[in-house]
């Protein structure tokens, strides 16, 4: 367990940290941190050593500087593997409403035949690649990786993940118990709490994104949705991201496949998360829209922030992930306002010393430094998606806008 999953949860052990920080020249700090355990706040603890003049975000960037990870760690492409895809046409055979649906979005008819059009051949050439559609950085995000030939769509494990293999979830995620159909819907309710709890955690280990995954399926989303490679931007001259593209608005509309429950109706949430077996917390549609904007613009913010520990000098790329980072800070800023949650104005005291200025300065430290940042990010987002409902939100500012129009049978 990495310190910061200590220092955000709500039962962690207080630490008493012995530091030493030193400031480069961006007025970021950097170094190493030896923690003791021991009684106390961490925040209140270590600021007391630092001295009582540190701003919070100091702290803050502090105790996630004590991670060994580096941003040359972290990969930012989609993490799937081509041989356990098994294709939609598996998924089929349970989902037949879902993939009614899908069939209908842009994700099916679109995603792939932009690859083969003029404009997709120019950023190509370009690239010095002969063909879009045989080039990995294309083929990730406009269709779904296989063994063999690519998917041409961004299908279910292009979001969901790789399903099959005996390491995959296919067979695993609607194993109810022994003796009971995995095709009969009345299973479900015949699964023991045990056993639920061992299939959700086993679907977790194996790589599937579920809808209780929120925060994995909006980061998915987003990796691909803004574009984090800074020579396919500046030297392809590809688009910097889908314009205005945000999860809620995006994922609300054709894109929208909620039918676990009833295969007659697309409702306006997932309905394994609303009416979830053995949940502790009510849940509601209204709920679920409120959390789906606020993780949204926390995955936004940590992508961003590994793009920008990427960015290698001025251009196009670092211009946009400067732009949007400033402007999720803003968006983060209003929700804060709207909705005190305690892990987004932890987020947001770490971006306090991101001005403009700051952010247009490419040094040798920022791998670090943004990774770290990022990482942060990250843990918070994580944290609010499974911590919270959304349904004390009423007064957050959700987009009521959709992205096309869902489908319903």
């Amino acid at each position: 367990m990495t310190l910061l999953t200590v220092a955000l949860s709500r039962a962690a052990q207080p630490l008493i940290p012995v530091a030493s920080v030193s400031f480069g020249k961006t007025g970021l700090p950097s170094g190493t941190l030896g923690l003791l355990a021991a009684q106390g706040s961490i925040g209140r603890t270590l600021r007391t050593l630092l001295g009582r003049h540190v701003p919070r975000w100091i702290v803050l960037i502090a105790l996630v500087l004590c991670s060994a990870a580096s941003a040359a760690d972290w990969d930012i492409a989609q993490d799937i593997d081509p041989n356990k895809v098994v294709g939609h046409k598996a998924c089929a055979e349970c989902h037949q409403s879902e993939i009614a649906a899908w069939e209908k979005s842009a994700h099916a008819t679109q995603s792939w035949s932009l690859l083969e059009k003029g404009e997709a051949q120019k950023i190509a050439e370009r690239l010095d690649v002969g063909d879009a559609t045989s080039d990995q950085r294309c083929t990730t995000c406009h269709g779904t990786q296989q063994k063999g030939d690519n998917l041409k769509a961004v299908s279910c494990e292009s979001c969901h993940g790789a399903a099959g293999g005996e390491s995959g979830w296919l067979e695993v995620h609607n194993f109810f118990g022994a003796d009971l159909d995995p095709k009969d819907r009345t299973s479900r309710e015949k699964e023991t709490e045990e056993d639920y709890h061992k299939r959700l955690a086993d679907c977790d280990r194996l790589g599937m994104r579920r809808s209780d995954n929120l925060y994995a399926l909006a980061k998915n989303c987003i990796e691909c949705h803004t574009v984090p490679n800074e020579t396919l931007v500046n030297e392809g001259q590809h688009p910097t991201e889908t314009k205005a593209f945000e999860v809620v608005e995006f994922s609300q509309g054709e894109v929208r496949h909620n039918f676990q429950l009833n295969q007659a109706e697309n409702a306006a949430a997932p309905t394994l998360w609303t009416d979830a077996r053995f949940a502790t917390d009510d849940r509601s549609a209204a709920g679920r829209r409120s959390l789906m904007y606020v993780v949204g613009q926390l995955a936004a913010c940590e992508v961003s922030l590994r793009s920008r520990a990427t960015a290698t000098g001025r251009g196009k790329f670092l211009t946009a992930t400067n732009k949007r980072i400033l402007d999720i800070k803003g968006n983060l800023e209003d929700i804060h306002e709207e909705a005190a949650i305690k892990e987004v104005q932890e987020v947001l005291d770490a971006l306090e010393p991101l001005k403009r200025s700051l952010l247009r300065k490419v040094t040798d430290q920022d791998p670090t430094t943004y990774g770290n940042l990022a990482e942060l990010v990250a843990q918070a987002g994580q944290q609010v998606a499974s911590s919270y409902s959304g349904n004390d939100w009423g007064d957050v500012k959700v987009p009521k806008k959709t992205k096309g129009k869902a489908y319903q049978p």
